[in-house]
């Protein structure tokens, strides 16, 4: 019997060790061909702290990062079915995989890694912008790494991230400027379509191990 006054909730001892907290950070060009269902926490800390040292990190946020995966889902119109039933909602693979977030450090570095097709003169000094995409340029991948409360890493890749939102500066009177961008995933090759998975994985990395979703071990 339901004691007087009890409050249901979806709260159990280790809901906030399993919260993710601060904004985190992005890393590109993270190097996972050595990561396995073994690595610890303290081991990929040390590959992000190298990724830092080496000039990879994206630098300076606001507003902290949105990562999305929205799938493609389609009802399969048929007469007299007044509501969908189990069949008749349909996947048909992946819409999008993304990572938003807005650039505080507005560095050449940074111009190259949001426009795809930037490129500096070398004879002028200056950054040009091309238009045509070449199968190089989606040879990115990008990394956000959070910490959870409890002391572990979560950590979501993106691969073929191109940036889908442009180039917007904006500057304010007392304030910084800022460029606010979208990183889309993109499949490299067919294979990686025949195979049905998106362009995104998650890792959480413990202090006795990681785990890998979304990755050909859970087809």
């Amino acid at each position: 019997m339901t004691e007087q006054g009890f409050r249901p909730s979806g709260l159990t001892q280790e809901s906030f060790n399993n919260m993710v907290t601060g904004a985190g950070a992005l890393y590109f060009g993270i190097d996972y061909s050595a990561i396995d269902a073994e690595t610890t926490m303290t081991e990929f800390a040390q590959m992000l702290q190298t990724a830092q040292s080496g000039g990879k990190a994206l630098g300076a946020t606001t507003g902290g990062v949105t990562v999305s995966l929205k799938p493609k889902i389609r009802q399969i119109e048929v007469d007299d079915l007044p509501a969908p039933i189990a069949g008749s909602t349909v996947q048909d693979g992946w819409e999008s995989a993304t990572m938003a977030t807005t650039i505080k450090e507005i560095t050449k570095k940074n111009i190259e890694r949001v426009i795809a097709t930037a490129k500096e003169n070398a004879e002028t000094g200056a950054i040009e912008f091309g238009t045509k995409l070449l199968p190089e340029h989606f040879d990115k991948s990008l990394t956000w790494a959070g910490a959870t409360i409890e002391g572990g890493i979560l950590s979501f890749r993106l691969d073929g991230a191109m940036n889908t939102e442009g180039f917007t500066v904006t500057s304010t009177s007392g304030g910084e400027g800022s460029v606010a961008v979208t990183f889309a995933g993109h499949l490299k090759t067919l294979e990686d379509v025949q195979k049905g998975l998106a362009p995104l994985r998650a890792y959480f990395f413990t202090p006795s191990g990681s785990e890998e979703i979304g990755g050909e071990d859970d087809e």
